[in-house]
Order: C-alpha cells, then structure tokens, then sequence
C-alpha cells in the first residue's frame, strides 16, 4: 500500500512540473528550481520552507494563465511574498480562489481542498491538486493558441453555422485571399531566386579560396626543396630593378610574386551589407570576385588572344577548304610544220 501511493505521489509531481515546463515557466527570471526533490516525503521537514515558496510561486503564475484580471485583484497584493504575513495571507487567497473554481465546477469532485493542505503544502492529495490544476490550465493555454492561430478566413471556413448569403459574401474574401497568396508565392520565388545567386557566389568564391590554397602548398613546396639565400634574391632584385625600362609596378608583380595588399571584395564586406544586396538582386559573381593581379590579368589576356587566334586559322582553313579549285586546261600538241 505505501509502494502505491509513492508511485501515485511520484506521477503527480512529475505531471505538475511537466506542466509547468510546457507552459514555460522554467524561462521565467524568477523559476525557482521546482524539482522532484522538494516534495520528497523524506526530506518533507527539511524542505517546508522551500516547497512552501515553489508552491505559492506556481498557483500564482498558474493563476495568471488562468484568470489575469481575478489575478490582478486578488493574488497580486500579496505576491511576492517577502515575510511571513504575507505569505500565509497568499495561501489564504489561493484558497478561496480554488474553492470558487471548486464550486463552480471547474474542478472534479474528486479533488480535495481543505485549508489544512496549504499549512505545509504537501501529501497525496495536495500533490493530486496541483496535477490536475496545472493540467487544466495547459489545456485553457493551449487551446486559446490554436484558436488565436487560424486566420480569418480559416475561421469563416470552417464555421458550422454559415448561411448562404454569408457565403456569397465571402466571395470577395476568397478572390483578395487568392491574390495576395499569388503575391506571396512570387515575392518568395523572387526571394529564393535572389538567395541562389547567392549561393552561387559563395561557391565561386570557395572554389577560388580551395584554388589558392592548392597554389600555395605548391609554392610551399617549391620553395622547400630549392632555397635561394637572402643575399643572392636581393642582389638578383637590384640587378632586375636597375635594368628594368617599363612600368615599375611590372618589377614589383614579377619579383615579389604578386604580394600586394589586395583586398577581397566579398570578404571584406559587412555581411549586412552583402545580404542588403542579395535581397535588392544586386549581387552578382562577378562583382564578388577578387580583382586579378597583374600577372594573372596578363595571364588571362594571353589565353584570350590565343583563342582568338586559334578562331581565325579555323575561319582561315574553312575558307580554303570551300573555295572552288579551278580546272587544270590541257595544252594542244603543236603541229609540225
């Protein structure tokens, strides 16, 4: 009998706390750590004080869910509960409100409140009482949620009582609801078209992140297995700038391998900034890569005219091929005189 009603007292607190973190109330600033433990029946006497003030803190924020106005009124005078007087004063109000719901029906007949339960907040029924009252006021939440989620048209559509003229007046309804879903449905096509763009910079510029990465462990290599010492690069760099006769920033590129202060036009962009142009549609992966050095421009120019190049012998042998050989005339044997 004792194991029995251990485990009807055990799922009555785990029910109640339950509860209470459904509704939240664990997120509160002033949560005071209701746990399993207070309402153990040995260490009841060790944790009246405890239990006490978790307990007057939870049907008064149960009582907020339930009745905000009769809250205001009758419970908030006294809460929180600095001294004594006023927590007994608390309790004695928590206990005429639970005795009105009790009247009016609100509570099960199987629930007991008797104002002996509230001078240490504790045994079976008392646990039975917050169980079910937490309960009750979960299901007042979480109702009002759903009811307060549906839209207007969801509401008319689903109301029992509609009559014919109602429903031909919700005609106009349906037709503004189906345009502006229409709206909705393009701005977010729009929307997602904008956000690929961006994506496809992002993977342009990894893959030219990943491509200087695999040039520098390569010149990392380079430069491992072949050392020129300081005083020989620096005599070679004086003997190169001493001769050189064109543009000195060519000196520069060709020497120090490009190593300037370049700046990356995508990563040295405030995020907000960058996702202000994706939403306007102006950003582009051309605009977000980096600007070439020189080398890589010439690089790029060369490669350009070889292609081009390449284009005219094709155009230039095509044109060989189509042109009509003329016939080969055959000379008439001289006649002997």
């Amino acid at each position: 009998m004792a194991t029995s009603t251990a485990m009807h007292t055990t799922t009555f607190v785990s029910a109640f706390i339950t509860n209470l973190r459904l509704l939240n109330f664990d997120l509160l600033e002033d949560w005071p750590e209701i746990t399993p433990g207070i309402f153990a029946f040995k260490t009841a006497r060790e944790n009246q004080k405890q239990r006490i003030r978790c307990v007057e803190w939870a049907f008064y924020r149960l009582f907020e869910k339930w009745n905000p106005k009769e809250t205001r009124n009758k419970l908030q005078p006294f809460f929180p509960p600095y001294e004594s007087l006023r927590s007994i004063n608390l309790r004695a109000a928590l206990l005429r409100c639970l005795m009105d719901l009790k009247k009016d029906g609100v509570l099960g007949k199987e629930i007991l409140i008797r104002k002996t339960m509230f001078d240490e907040c504790r045994g079976d029924k008392f646990e039975e009482l917050l169980a079910s009252f937490s309960t009750m006021v979960l299901q007042k939440v979480r109702r009002s949620g759903r009811d307060s989620d549906k839209t207007v048209a969801g509401r008319l559509a689903t109301g029992q009582n509609t009559s014919q003229k109602d429903r031909r007046s919700m005609v106009p309804i349906a037709i503004a609801h189906k345009v502006s879903l229409k709206a909705l449905l393009r701005r977010k096509e729009l929307l997602r078209a904008r956000y690929a763009s961006l994506g496809d910079v992002l993977d342009a510029k990894e893959r030219e992140l990943l491509s200087r990465v695999d040039l520098l462990a390569q010149a990392d290599q380079n430069w491992q297995s072949d050392i020129v010492p300081d005083h020989t690069m620096q005599a070679l760099e004086d003997r190169f700038e001493d001769n050189w006769q064109g543009d000195a920033q060519w000196v520069n590129s060709i020497l120090k391998a490009d190593r300037r202060d370049a700046t990356d036009s995508l990563l040295d962009t405030r995020f907000t900034s960058v996702w202000s142009r994706t939403e306007q549609g102006a950003i582009n992966t051309a605009e977000m890569v980096g600007e070439p050095s020189m080398v890589q421009d010439l690089t790029n120019r060369v490669r350009d005219q070889q292609q081009r190049l390449q284009h005219w012998k094709q155009v230039q042998q095509d044109l060989m091929d189509a042109k009509p050989r003329s016939p080969v005339k055959l000379r008439s044997p001289i006649k002997a005189s």
